[in-house]
């Protein structure tokens, strides 16, 4: 089965610091985040494990992760499977990087990588919908991050 991709990118007025601080937060998620409703579990180095709610156009998913990669204020990658004990049927491999491009201006990039049968059979779904909000929650991050 082919993996669908998506790559979003948003330059935002803010530093790589400020920025992390605010995606790493996952207790204030629910606030910002249009899809992730509720994360439990802390970002504090490869191998945790981070549990989730996401919602998105009308259905819940629980969702567990193992964050396999971190780079404070650089970096984090997470995989996971939903439901819990589907993972053939529909998992994502999500990697965020942060890169400064001017002091006090930096680059946020996601990279989803989506794996399984669901992926497959909605594929013109993944590339339209997901991929726009996943564009939301950039945004998002962007007017947090810019103090709009």
């Amino acid at each position: 089965m082919k993996a669908q991709t998506i790559v979003t990118t948003i330059e935002i007025q803010a530093t790589p610091e400020k920025i992390w601080n605010i995606f790493t937060d996952f207790p204030t998620f629910p606030r910002w985040n249009p899809f992730l409703k509720k994360i439990l579990g802390q970002p504090i180095k490869d191998g945790s494990i981070i549990v989730f709610d996401y919602y998105f156009t009308g259905v819940y998913l629980p969702t567990k992760a193992l964050i396999y990669e971190l780079t404070h204020t650089q970096s984090i990658s997470w995989k996971g499977a939903f439901p819990l004990f589907f993972k053939y049927m529909f998992a994502g491999d999500h990697l965020f990087t942060l890169e400064e491009i001017t002091p006090g201006r930096t680059k946020f990039s996601h990279t989803a990588i989506l794996t399984g049968i669901m992926p497959n059979l909605f594929s013109s779904h993944i590339q339209g919908a997901v991929r726009n909000s996943h564009i939301q929650m950039n945004q998002k991050l962007k007017e947090l991050s810019e103090g709009l």
